[in-house]
């Protein structure tokens, strides 16, 4: 090897002296000697677990290298309001907890020794358990069109793949068939393309890409015309996904540190000057308006990179907001569930390895890796903004106290709102309580004094919210606290209720009737036999004898809302197998799966839409029980569909719905 000249030397450190500046600039001198430390260190990997592959031969491939016990599950962050599905999906990422100096924290994907050609698939994709959670908030669910822009090689595509398709998972496959869902992985540079072609091969079972519900893309997305070489086109994709080229500067730290133990030169390091950083900026914007253009009306948008530059962050983001217009301009998404592993930045968060939770003992060894979440929500009758105050029932309320509840929630919506909103053309309250025509008289009164004044004014309860307005007969079943089922005519008027008698006399297939049907478990054992769910509740609790239970019951007000505080627990046990739970779910879930049964008989249940609403029913585990329930009845609806908000459902449906007056 020719010796490096002084020159070449002093330009490398010029070149290092200067990277270093810039980044104190940025961060603060203080913050980027720590940040570049924890740089410096090797890159920490986790494990994505390939669920299209036998779990046998993903045990056997990590454990070749270490026991069970060294790793740990990463428990991802939930998307931020994320679409309710009836169709349970799994993304597993594994962490190493006790990873000695020098050792490699996971053994090299393998394919699985499967007699089955179609399950010879790799087990696990190693990677930054940063890229995993910024994958988790794109929200994908079965059904969806999804679009990988810069997809190479291939990770972020194989992990949103594991959210389309459960019912091919090699082990639990779900029992329902998941509609059609498609993923194109786009990647122009050629080598890299071939490279992402072979990794999808490698990882998802083949007749995906036979069916064509897979497809790999070689399209250069700066280009004007990109988005209509799509297979879908403008406004195609449920999802995008834009991991976009960057300066990525923990790789040109590590290849420099490299040169200077080897005494080589970093190509890399000399390479870099903050005009590159420009540079790929002006990329990224034409990629990410190419994303944009791509995205479906109600579509997410994730828009990522690996750099550490505001440049390329936020500013691009900045700069993207600037060129649309104010009448479409995109809602960021928030979650305070990322404050654990991200910094929050002006538009979206950062994770970086010196980051430390609120609490946590040790910084999180991941990225840096930056996301933005934006939702189109606009004149279209997607959300602009959500707020939630409450409880609001107007029957159990005082006027002024329902008023300042309402108030409430309008203020935190409009906090989120990215435009000035003049007047109020159309405004529904729908309300608990507002069951009669005096108490829809009063509050229309209360609503145009304190509140809004609009042309268009409709007060109605809150489960009327749900109905689908689709020209179609539909039911509307809520099971929160307590439970309620409605019918609607085709013009969505109300057929007929069933249920909501409230706690004493009714409200089967609710929080309240599962939790109380625990504790009644739990009080019937034998006192010398304890149970998972009995260890589950006490340490909801903190209940351990049958005098604590009745004392903590029959004590002090809102005993129905203590009793359904139980339910998440039920549920959460029947997720995981326990027998009890399990049974517990399923009989309150035949109860309302009766109730809805019995609601339509005014119409063909192949000509009614099914709505599901209400907490409960938001859970994955009891939807499936009551859907189950309702097909082993026989009956097969024109849809059925859960909304988890009573807003967003309204939303749509008015939107699609005559200008009517005050009603």
């Amino acid at each position: 090897m020719a010796p490096i000249s002084k020159a070449k030397r002093k330009q490398q450190q010029a070149a290092a002296d200067a990277f270093d500046s810039h980044f104190a600039g940025e961060y603060g001198a203080e913050r980027w000697q720590k940040l570049r430390a924890c740089l410096a260190q090797p890159t920490e990997y986790a494990a994505l677990i390939n669920n299209y592959a036998p779990s046998a031969e993903v045990d056997q491939a990590l454990l070749a290298e270490a026991s069970s016990g060294s790793y740990a599950l990463f428990r991802l962050p939930q998307a931020p309001e994320p679409t309710p599905s009836l169709i349970p999906t799994r993304v597993l990422c594994l962490t190493r907890t006790n990873t000695a100096p020098g050792e490699r924290p996971f053994p090299p994907p393998r394919p699985a020794a499967s007699p089955d050609a179609s399950r010879r698939l790799h087990t696990h994709w190693n990677l930054d358990a940063a890229s995993v959670v910024a994958a988790q908030c794109l929200d994908v669910q079965p059904g969806h069109a999804v679009l990988d822009l810069c997809a190479a090689p291939g990770g972020k595509s194989i992990t949103l793949a594991q959210r389309l398709w459960p019912d091919m998972y090699a082990d639990k496959p779900s029992a329902t068939s998941s509609p059609r869902s498609m993923l194109h992985s786009n990647e122009v540079d050629p080598a890299r393309n071939r490279r992402l072609a072979s990794n999808l091969q490698s990882y998802l079972p083949p007749q995906l890409m036979d069916q064509g519900c897979v497809e790999v893309l070689r399209i250069d997305g700066t280009s004007p015309r990109a988005v209509h070489l799509f297979p879908l086109g403008e406004e195609g994709y449920d999802r995008v996904l834009l991991d976009a080229p960057c300066s990525s500067e923990r790789h040109i730290l590590h290849a420099y540190l490299k040169s200077q133990q080897s005494g080589t030169l970093a190509p890399e390091m000399l390479a870099w000057k903050p005009t590159m950083t420009r540079s790929l900026a002006k990329t990224q914007l034409a990629l990410l308006r190419t994303a944009w253009s791509a995205l479906k009306p109600g579509g997410r948008l994730i828009y990522a990179t690996c750099s550490l530059s505001q440049v390329e962050n936020d500013q691009v983001v900045r700069s993207f907001l600037d060129t649309v217009d104010s009448e479409n301009q995109p809602r960021i998404l928030r979650s305070e569930s990322l404050h654990k592993f991200c910094d929050a930045t002006e538009y979206g968060y950062l994770a970086l390895p010196d980051h430390k939770a609120p609490g946590a003992a040790d910084p999180s060894p991941w990225g840096p890796l930056f996301f933005c979440m934006l939702l189109i929500g606009n004149e279209n009758g997607e959300l602009c903004a959500y707020g939630q105050a409450g409880p609001g029932n107007f029957h159990a309320m005082s006027a002024e106290q329902w008023v300042t509840v309402v108030q409430e929630a309008v203020h935190k919506a409009k906090q989120q709102i990215p435009f000035a909103v003049g007047t109020w053309g159309r405004v529904w309250v729908g309300s608990a309580g507002l069951d009669t025509p005096e108490n829809k008289e009063k509050a229309r009164h209360l609503v145009r004094m304190h509140l809004f004044d609009p042309p268009c004014l409709r007060i109605t309860n809150d489960a009327a919210l749900l109905c689908p307005h689709e020209g179609r007969p539909s039911v509307v079943a809520i099971a929160g606290t307590g439970s309620i089922v409605l019918a609607f005519d085709k013009n969505g008027q109300l057929h007929g209720r069933i249920g909501g008698l409230g706690w004493i006399l009714g409200d089967e297939g609710s929080a309240y009737c599962l939790g109380r049907a625990a504790l009644r478990a739990i009080l019937q054992r034998p006192a010398a036999e304890t149970s998972r769910l009995q260890e589950r509740v006490a340490d909801l609790v903190t209940l351990s004898t049958m005098d604590d239970i009745l004392s903590w019951v029959y004590t002090g007000p809102e005993a129905k809302t203590r009793v359904a505080s139980v339910a998440p627990c039920v549920t959460g046990l029947a997720r995981e197998g326990d027998p009890l739970a399990w049974a517990l779910v399923d009989a309150q879930a035949y109860q309302l799966a009766k109730q809805i049964a019995d609601a339509t008989t005014y119409a063909r249940a192949e000509d009614i839409n099914v709505r599901l609403g209400g907490a409960l029913l938001q859970d994955a585990t009891f939807q499936r029980c009551v859907v189950d329930h309702l097909t082993r009845l026989g009956y097969a609806f024109a849809s059925i569909q859960a909304v988890p908000d009573a807003c967003v459902a309204a939303l749509a449906a008015w939107h699609t719905a005559p200008h009517e007056g005050s009603s």
